[in-house]
């Protein structure tokens, strides 16, 4: 339904990015209550948080986030794994 693609990130709508994820996953995820669903953040690049600060759209990237992670974790048939405070991995 939303394509997001072709945005730059100065573009950045939260209400449309949290829009965008419940139609094509929240709802994909409860229309199958019996399908477990292994949801991965990976770790940035220390480059990439450094790109959306100077974007200024950081505090809507981490509330997104935020979000995100408050309507996963009301679905039992979902995994959350979050390597994106992985020191090792991000510097």
């Amino acid at each position: 339904m939303y394509n997001c693609a072709n945005l730059r990130p100065s573009q950045f709508s939260l209400e449309l990015a949290l829009q965008n994820f419940r139609y094509n996953i929240l709802t994909f995820i409860k229309e199958h209550p019996e399908t477990e669903f292994i949801m991965v953040f990976p770790a940035y690049s220390i480059f990439q948080y450094k790109i959306i600060k100077k974007e200024q759209y950081f505090d809507a990237f981490v509330e997104f986030e935020q979000k995100i992670y408050d309507e996963l974790l009301l679905c039992m048939n979902v995994k959350l794994y979050d390597f994106q405070s992985a020191e090792e991995l991000i510097y």
